[in-house]
């Protein structure tokens, strides 16, 4: 009777921990989805004006983020004709990565989002 019990108990208890888990799991993939937006919008400052060339970004980031390993780099790579640019963008956060890939294609002028990609990862760096 004791057994079964215990082993009763054990298994509750798995389940309890298995289910924080995910839950924790769930909240660094928003998290991370968060960090990848904003990752996206410091893309535009990259666009070139006048002088277009490639570049690599590392956002600044809140110390409440930093201190849990929160990082957002974006490289923009653009093309030898200057008309096109590659941005990618890769957010990491408790040692998992989410990368995105951005294209921007300069038409008259003016830059625009011609396609994009996401890439998951979750193994450790």
């Amino acid at each position: 009777m004791i057994f079964v019990v215990a082993a009763t108990l054990i298994t509750m208890m798995a389940r309890v921990g298995s289910e924080a888990a995910g839950h924790l799991s769930v909240s660094y993939q928003a998290q991370l989805r968060q960090l990848l937006q904003a990752g996206g919008v410091a893309a535009w400052s990259l666009l070139p004006d006048q002088n277009p060339q490639s570049n690599t970004l590392n956002l600044s980031l809140p110390d409440s983020l930093t201190k849990h390993g929160a990082k957002v780099t974006l490289e923009s790579l653009l093309s030898p004709s200057k008309l096109r640019m590659s941005v990618n963008i890769v957010a990491e956060l408790g040692g998992k990565k989410i990368r995105q890939r951005i294209i921007f294609v300069n038409d008259n002028k003016r830059w625009g989002p011609v396609s994009a990609d996401l890439v998951l990862s979750a193994s450790k760096p």
